[in-house]
């Protein structure tokens, strides 16, 4: 589960307002035999109403879950204990998901969509019209959006799309103070921006000078993706984004809602823990923190700790426990 691997999905109250999944519209509106079908929900609306988030899991897939004719929605899988593959058709082909944590699937109403498939599937998804995606393309690059349908006929596999997903949804949960709005609405413009860059968006006219544009922040994370495990400082990650790095540290937050560095510290311990649950060929814990840019072990296990609330040995045997034992929830 996002924010604490070891803590089951529960029934919370939403972002915005606060209220059960019995008052999300999207469940609410769907027929009972829809309803059935959730195990366990939590959601949330955001701030400015320009996306729902959801952590659901469910016994089986289904199609036209409350999608609006202008909407899109996008799922990261987080768990399945689904013995198939997941049959998926955005109207641009059909393909399989295979029950891989981490793949995510980008579709809208638009352009007609299938899910075919016996879980249970525990997933986070995120829903917003396509216009707000639209407006995020104008004003920070000054064309039309690109096309995306191919974003629609596979599964994605993108670490820095997985993690600002989890991060938005961990900062839902925390609440909606103006500091928080302003870090859930930077992790909302990062979304919009990775799927840009996805779907091969142009260079921007001319950099914001108020914010970062998408895609110089998308530049920034893909080297630090590139160089994980090795030393990065503000020179490599300014040079990369081609801006001044006195400005970079600075407007980098004011777009994200992270310093730089605490956010490349999250993208190692987000590489730290698919090492770790890696059971068909461990790392130790010292090939784990040089490979993913610890200056040795120690640093690597205070740092997880101070991430997860665990050590990284804890975080291994739970998720061996887990996997052995509780498959699912």
């Amino acid at each position: 589960m996002a924010g604490n691997d070891n803590t089951p999905v529960t029934d919370k109250p939403g972002g915005h307002p606060s209220q059960g999944v019995e008052g999300w519209h999207r469940h609410s509106s769907s027929p009972g035999w829809v309803k059935s079908l959730f195990l366990e929900s939590e959601f949330y609306v955001s701030p400015r109403k320009s996306f729902e988030i959801a952590h659901c899991a469910v016994a089986e897939a289904f199609t036209h879950f409350g999608i609006g004719e202008h909407e899109y929605f996008m799922s990261l899988l987080v768990r399945s204990g689904a013995r198939n593959p997941l049959e998926v058709d955005f109207g641009c082909g059909r393909f399989l998901r295979k029950n891989h944590p981490g793949d995510i699937v980008f579709g809208g109403y638009q352009a007609g969509n299938s899910l075919k498939g016996v879980g249970p599937f525990e997933s986070i998804g995120i829903y917003f019209p396509t216009n707000v995606i639209k407006e995020q393309f104008t004003q920070s690059t000054g064309e039309d959006i690109p096309d995306l349908s191919p974003l629609h006929s596979g599964v994605i596999r993108d670490e820095p799309l997985m993690f600002f997903l989890t991060q938005l949804l961990h900062e839902s949960r925390r609440g909606q103070s103006s500091g928080h709005c302003l870090v859930i609405d930077g992790l909302f413009q990062s979304i919009i921006g990775r799927i840009a860059t996805l779907g091969g968006m142009k260079e921007p006219l001319s950099l914001q000078h108020t914010k970062l544009s998408p895609r110089t922040v998308s530049r920034a994370i893909d080297y630090m993706q590139a160089h994980l495990g090795e030393s990065i400082g503000l020179d490599e990650l300014s040079a990369a984004a081609e801006v001044h790095k006195g400005h970079f540290a600075r407007l980098f937050k004011k777009t994200v809602g992270e310093t730089p560095m605490r956010f490349l510290s999250n993208l190692r311990i987000q590489k730290a823990k698919e090492l770790l649950r890696n059971t068909q060929s461990p790392h130790t814990l010292e090939e784990i923190a040089r490979q993913c840019g610890f200056a040795n072990k120690s640093h690597f296990s205070n740092e997880f700790r101070r991430q997860t609330g665990v050590t990284p040995g804890t975080f291994r045997v739970s998720t061996l426990t887990s996997s052995a034992i509780r498959p699912f929830l």
